[in-house]
């Protein structure tokens, strides 16, 4: 729930664990506020070499979203650019978007993306342009191990408290983990109950409650014309 605490800790297990000397080591992270290439920075100092990349996942639905009215041979054309990171093919690609782009806001979107991709360029570089082998760099594992998280906790408006936040996530990973049934009896062990029990028939729940009904009533039309007129006949029909 903390940020900077979870940094700390990590930090210390790299302390603890690794010889960053001898260490090469790669993040990733939708480079948004609070998980900046920066702040990686500081986690790999004294490493041997330290690489980071923007998240694959953020950076495809970045694209999508910013040219969901553009034809979608565009869109392909533009992942082909990004994922060969040929800048040259990116900036044609962009021009012609702004070219076709017919209202105000395709336009400010296409600009937009322009400036995030100019922005995280150097983070989309692929591993194999940067003397990392190929097989050893596993990007995106971190990200689609948090859908297991957010997917439960952060949609459709929920809100939790700090307690029920934790104990959500201790049942999730007690889950992915195969230790559901012992973590659920060790919360169930430590958890403070104060429920007190309360005797009551079940007959009180299935009575119905008396309600006061109206009761019918009588009434008659007055007829003040011929039985044979449209009045009497309207009489005749509801009598």
């Amino acid at each position: 729930l903390n940020r900077q605490a979870v940094f700390n800790q990590v930090q210390d297990y790299l302390d603890q664990n690794y010889d960053l000397r001898a260490t090469i080591m790669i993040t990733g992270s939708d480079n948004g506020s609070g998980y900046e290439p920066s702040c990686f920075d500081e986690l790999a100092v004294g490493a041997k070499k330290h690489e980071h990349f923007l998240d694959r996942y953020h950076l495809n639905r970045k694209i999508r979203s910013r040219l969901s009215k553009m034809p979608k041979i565009l869109q392909s054309k533009l992942f082909q650019g990004v994922h060969n990171w040929d800048n040259d093919q990116v900036q044609i690609v962009l021009d012609t978007c702004e070219f076709q782009a017919n209202d105000a806001d395709s336009l400010e979107a296409i600009q937009l993306l322009r400036s995030y991709l100019k922005r995280n360029w150097n983070y989309l570089k692929p591993a194999n342009k940067r003397s990392l082998a190929t097989e050893t760099v596993c990007l995106g594992g971190c990200e689609s191990n948090h859908r297991r998280f957010t997917y439960r906790l952060k949609h459709q408006g929920r809100s939790w408290s700090k307690a029920g936040l934790k104990a959500m996530i201790a049942v999730i990973t007690s889950e992915i983990n195969g230790q559901l049934e012992t973590a659920m009896i060790k919360m169930t062990n430590t958890l403070p109950i104060s429920i007190m029990p309360v005797k009551v028939a079940a007959s009180y729940f299935l009575k119905q409650p008396f309600t006061q009904h109206q009761g019918i009533r009588h009434g008659s039309i007055s007829l003040d014309a011929a039985t044979s007129s449209a009045m009497g006949n309207l009489v005749k029909a509801i009598s």
